[in-house]
């Protein structure tokens, strides 16, 4: 299984809880996204997802398209 934590920060570099973080499966024929808000640490963590490439959006707003391998993560500022 995998697990890939999405953490979000804000300008001053704080985390930034409740942002809306959205993975869209571009690789994966059963799943279209899934959606996850982050934690109080800024983190949103996906798990059981298989490697590949995903779309990130942060409430709403697109990211970029990321590729993954287990235990990976990415930071973003908002």
């Amino acid at each position: 299984m995998l697990e890939f934590t999405v953490k979000v920060i804000n300008n001053d570099n704080l985390p930034v809880e409740s942002a809306k973080v959205e993975l869209r499966f571009i690789e994966s024929p059963l799943l279209n996204s899934i959606i996850l808000f982050t934690d109080k640490f800024g983190e949103a963590i996906f798990w059981g997802y298989d490697r590949g490439g995903d779309e990130l959006f942060i409430n709403d707003k697109f990211y970029g398209l990321y590729y993954y391998n287990l235990g990976e993560g990415i930071t973003v500022k908002i």
